[in-house]
């Protein structure tokens, strides 16, 4: 029942985004850019951001590269795509490496932003997170609508009468 939760769309409610952050000025300055098209939430550790993430559906985390403590943001995006959570991951770094980002491509992460980043270039990798994120549904919305209209065409098609073919029940 809570992958089911975690699995549906989001509707028309803005799209709740995780930002998890060590440091208490980039975490706000991405909550305050992030708030006037989100739904925002942060978190400043690798275990509650875990909490989260098992408990609540996000469309986009944005996870610290570095972080002190128990696990860093590698570690985290690692257990999120071990326990197969669906969200969109960006990730932040202030001293990245082409192995921290090749490693990150591994695991999926969706975008690898440098900080210090610009409000404009988060809020599109997030945008862009979002629209990501939300393409499996508009797939499986497509092929279902697609395969209902094939089920009903032949019902709905003329007989040889020319009345509508009915099924004898």
């Amino acid at each position: 029942m809570a992958r089911a939760l975690l699995l549906q769309p989001f509707m028309d409610v803005r799209p709740p985004i995780l930002i998890v952050d060590d440091e208490h000025g980039p975490r706000e300055a991405l909550r305050l850019v992030l708030t006037a098209e989100f739904e925002v939430e942060t978190c400043a550790s690798a275990g509650e951001a875990l909490e989260r993430l098992r408990s609540r559906r996000f469309a986009v985390v944005l996870l610290d590269l570095t972080m002190p403590g128990d696990l860093s943001g590698i570690e985290i995006l690692r257990e999120i795509r071990r326990k197969q959570i669906p969200v969109e991951a960006i990730m932040l770094t202030g001293n990245g490496s082409l192995d921290s980002a090749v490693e990150c491509l591994r695991l999926r992460a969706f975008d690898y932003v440098a900080k210090p980043f610009g409000p404009g270039s988060v809020l599109a990798a997030v945008r862009a997170a979002t629209e990501a994120w939300n393409e499996p549904r508009r797939a499986r919305e497509s092929t279902l609508g697609e395969l209902s209209h094939e089920v009903r065409a032949p019902l709905q098609s003329p007989g040889i009468d020319g009345q509508a073919a009915h099924r004898a029940g």
